[in-house]
């Protein structure tokens, strides 16, 4: 195994699991942030300005199933070649040490370091006395995730890394040509704009008619773009499977989990692509979702003394 030594994971199917706690991810994160904002009331009009600068660095120690799991199916002793119409027994195959696959992850330590810095302004302007417009500008950067040691990666077909030129045909990393630190460039188009109104159409407070509309861009954390430092080759999850049955069995075992395996044991992991390894990437086209939101509402007397009924009964008690 590759990490703390622990007891593995093992699966007998329907007799028993003897299972162990995965070292992690454990996740953290150093949280730095500034901001500030300000009113101005002038005549008609009430003026809102602000704006924020945060960094997040996350940490996420992905150890996972490092110390291998072992699953038991019946297949070892499933239709072997002298008994074909055998049905397997997985407690048997427990027995000879014969699993139908072994699974084993190297650990990493996951790091991305992100900036996110805004700006807003707001005019909640009254036009009459019975009519206030709502007017606001929000404009948001957040910068690409960034791995203090380049473990990032995305996958352009066709393309040979030259940073890693023994990673497969489409594989690039940051330095390769039009590939960034962030994987993605820079969005700085994400200028959202806020639209409401408030009107009290008869003058009289009793009826108040709302509306608004805003865009809103959603932000992005470590733990969605870290995921390719937990691929080859930075990290890797390998699964070894058994073909065969009993002695004619290939894959590995109990006593020898890489049996067969070629290139031997490759842990601990040391950057190499090794067969039935992954590799994963962020899409350079990458976008920051973002929702459209509106709403209208009417509020009628009827509404009214409905509340004061409600807030009635709730000042006498049940």
């Amino acid at each position: 195994m590759q990490g703390a030594p622990s007891l593995a994971n093992i699966s007998v199917t329907g007799f028993f699991n003897l299972s162990n706690a995965i070292g992690g991810p454990t996740a953290g994160s150093n949280f730095y942030s500034v901001r500030d904002s300000f009113t101005y009331s002038r005549g008609r009009h009430s003026l809102k300005f602000g704006g924020e600068a945060t960094l997040q660095k996350d940490i996420q120690d992905t150890l996972l199933n490092n110390y291998g799991t072992y699953s038991f199916n019946g297949s070892a002793t499933a239709n072997s070649a002298a008994n074909p119409k055998v049905a397997g027994n997985s407690l048997a195959d427990f027995l000879l040490g014969i699993p139908n696959n072994i699974t084993q992850d190297a650990p990493i330590r996951a790091l991305t370091n992100s900036w996110f810095t805004s700006a807003f302004a707001q005019d909640d302007y009254r036009i009459f006395s019975h009519l206030t417009l709502n007017l606001g500008l929000r404009w948001d950067i957040q910068t690409p995730p960034t791995d203090p040691r380049d473990r990032e990666g995305t996958y352009v077909a066709g393309l040979q890394s030259t940073v890693n030129p023994a990673a497969p045909v489409g594989q690039l990393f940051p330095g390769d040509a039009g590939v960034t630190r962030g994987i993605v460039p820079v969005r700085y188009h994400h200028v959202s704009p806020r639209l409401g109104l408030a009107w009290d159409p008869f003058g009289d407070g009793k009826t108040s008619i709302r509306a608004a509309f805003g865009v809103f861009y959603g932000s992005l954390s470590g733990n969605n773009w870290n995921q390719p430092s937990n691929f080859e080759p930075f990290a890797t999850r390998l699964t070894f499977t058994n073909t065969g049955a009993g002695k004619f069995a290939t894959g590995g075992s109990l006593s020898n989990p890489y049996r067969g395996l070629a290139g031997g044991d490759p842990f601990p992991y040391q950057g190499a692509y090794t067969l039935g390894g992954g590799i994963l990437g962020i899409a350079t086209n990458f976008q920051w979702p973002y929702t459209y939101q509106t709403n209208f509402t009417v509020a009628t007397p009827t509404h009214y003394r409905l509340e004061c009924l409600r807030g009635l009964c709730r000042q006498l008690g049940p």
